[in-house]
């Protein structure tokens, strides 16, 4: 792949609960799994498939169900910063989004917010 390595690896929530072995097994129904890294309480894992294939048929499947509860399935390199880079940015994207409406349907006299 164009970046080696990382495309193999992905970053998954939603397995709660879940031993390293048992979201190994679960997740190699679409390749070799190489490496399960659980984040000490955190809801999220990155998993490394052995091949680019695997990660990328992971990907594409749509709404895979882990006990019931459908996994969010994202690149491990949009997510490498860590959560807090990852709810900044969700904030600064929540304003802008915010500012961008309050000039769209504001009215010239009220004034918006900086």
């Amino acid at each position: 792949g164009k970046n080696g390595k990382d495309s193999n690896a992905l970053f998954v929530v939603g397995f709660e609960g879940a031993s390293d072995e048992e979201i190994g097994d679960f997740l190699s129904q679409w390749g070799l799994v190489s490496i399960v890294r659980k984040m000490e309480g955190k809801n999220h894992i990155f998993v490394t498939f052995a091949t680019e294939q695997g990660a990328r048929r992971l990907k594409m499947e749509e709404g895979v169900l882990y006990c019931g509860r459908r996994l969010l399935v994202d690149n491990a390199t949009s997510r490498i910063h860590g959560p807090q880079d990852e709810r900044e940015n969700l904030e600064l994207r929540k304003r802008a989004i915010a500012r961008h409406f309050a000039k769209r349907s504001a009215p010239a006299a009220v004034p918006t917010f900086p």
